[in-house]
């Protein structure tokens, strides 16, 4: 019997053993589920269909792109490894085990069909600009040769717009099949105005993530989400109420995340529609935004003056440029220049309960000049609509990338760029942009963008506000986000300690 018993013993022990291993990893300690209270709408699972920060945050999670940048902006592997075989040729090479969510392979066919298709979409196609040829080796090797050297070509292929896309899914079933890519999670599903859920794929190339299963709940009342982190029904408040900072930092059950933004927030006007078309009034307008005043009432004081045309902390960014000063008879005097001493009235479009309150500013501070100012206020996905369309007149809106110097000025002011807001379109400012992006001197690309700066802050096309501080609460044991001053935060390694 005593042998008889070890042995049952031991057999207990071994079956204990086994269960314990093929036990998922919440029970090893992690929470099944994360959920994250957001303000911000997913407007499409397409990863090249949009640039806004809601949209890229899921990327990140569902797809990859070939490289990616690390927390010091330097280029370092993604889904492939590189070699930079010249200044116009670049090599990568998948892993053999790489595959999209559907269990199905990854090869540079996929690369190939992903690129030719980003060029035909007027957000994407500015980051491929230079790019003149794809050559595929075989299943794990491509070969991209661009028309000129890029200082910023590797760096715009971290974009997750330039994520990577199965070929064979999208001819199959057409463009919503874009929703799939090699990423750590996969979309569980899609209730636009609601929520949207990725699950965790266990069949990726890496490091398989932590929790199981990611919720971007849609939670646009600030007061809502407070409450639901307050009571934990979520684990993740995104964009804090600054009132709220003091309760969420003195909870023993919460924490308080602080990142310094560098999103730019700018008025943006319509250049081809009058009076816009007019620079004297685009002008006058900039003198006329106290912009200490957006910042005490949009983020409570937490805030930055932001007066240059490309992000704070990109390369070229001039301190010393000259910048219109908060002045009202300056002001006058340009409008009177223009044509227009008693003023003219225009629509002002927006979104987010924190621009209501800097339009009702502006609007004020406009008045005082003679200009009317009639403010419309706008769901997030109607507002990037109007703009695609370029319907606009102005509008309140906010840049978010701030990787490479060329991707934001080509976007933002390069004629027929998608991102051209104030539809700016100047055959000198275009060529400074080109020449800046291949100009291999690094004193003198700097100059290049200095000189860039000041001829679109004389012309101004749009005027730039400010930037702010990104409060973030979280329950207690939220840890593994990697909170970036973009707002694009990276969720794949987020876990909650059981």
């Amino acid at each position: 019997m005593t042998v008889l018993r070890r042995l049952l013993t031991g057999v207990l022990c071994l079956s204990l053993i086994l269960f314990i291993a093929a036990v998922p990893s919440q029970a090893a300690g992690y929470k099944d589920s994360v959920i994250i209270g957001t303000p911000l709408d997913i407007t499409t699972t397409d990863p090249q269909g949009s640039n806004t920060d809601s949209n890229m945050i899921l990327f990140i999670m569902t797809h990859e792109t070939l490289v990616e940048l690390d927390s010091d902006g330097k280029v370092v592997p993604g889904l492939a490894k590189f070699e930079v075989i010249d200044g116009n040729t670049y090599k990568f090479t998948l892993p053999a085990n790489a595959t999209f969510t559907d269990g199905s392979p990854c090869t540079t066919s996929d690369v190939k069909f992903t690129f030719e298709r980003a060029q035909k979409s007027s957000f994407t196609s500015p980051k491929l600009s230079v790019l003149s040829g794809i050559e595929v080796v075989n299943d794990h090797e491509i070969i991209l040769k661009t028309s000129q050297p890029s200082q910023e070509f590797l760096m715009q292929l971290a974009h997750r717009s330039l994520s990577i896309l199965s070929e064979k899914a999208i001819t199959a079933k057409g463009d919503a099949a874009s929703n799939m890519g090699t990423g750590k999670y996969a979309l569980e599903k899609w209730t636009p105005g609601d929520a949207i859920s990725v699950v965790r794929y266990d069949g990726y190339h890496g490091e398989k993530a932590k929790t199981r299963r990611i919720e971007l709940k849609l939670m646009k009342e600030d007061s809502s989400r407070v409450i639901a982190l307050q009571t934990g029904e979520i684990d993740v408040c995104i964009n804090l109420p600054p009132v709220e900072i003091d309760n969420v930092s003195t909870d023993p059950d919460l924490k308080l995340v602080q990142v310094p933004s560098v999103i730019m927030l700018y008025l943006t006007m319509n250049n081809t529609k009058p009076p816009f078309d007019n620079q004297k009034v685009r002008q006058a307008l900039a003198h006329a935004v106290n912009k200490q005043d957006l910042i005490t009432v949009g983020y409570d004081g937490l805030g930055t003056v932001h007066n240059n045309m490309i992000n704070r902390g990109q390369f070229g960014l001039d301190p010393n440029l000259k910048v219109y000063d908060f002045n009202l008879d300056k002001a006058k005097a340009l409008l009177a220049e223009a044509g227009y001493p008693n003023g003219f009235t225009f629509d002002l479009a927006y979104n987010g309960s924190e621009r209501n309150l800097m339009a009702q500013v502006i609007q004020a501070s406009f008045a005082k000049i003679g200009v009317k100012v009639s403010l419309q206020e706008m769901e997030s996905a109607g507002l990037k609509s109007m703009l695609n369309e370029r319907k606009h007149v102005t509008a309140l809106y906010a840049w978010t990338d701030a990787d490479g110097t060329d991707f934001t000025v080509r976007s933002m002011y390069y004629t027929g760029s998608g991102s051209n807001r104030s539809l700016i379109a100047n055959k000198d400012i275009d060529k400074l942009i080109d020449d800046a992006l291949v100009e291999p001197d690094v004193a003198k690309r700097e100059a290049m963008y200095h000189k860039l700066e000041a001829d679109l802050t004389e012309i101004c096309p749009i005027i730039p506000l400010n930037t702010s501080i990104i409060n973030i609460g979280t329950r207690a044991g939220v840890d593994g986000a990697v909170w970036l001053g973009t707002a694009k935060h990276d969720y794949r390694e987020i876990h909650v300690a059981q």
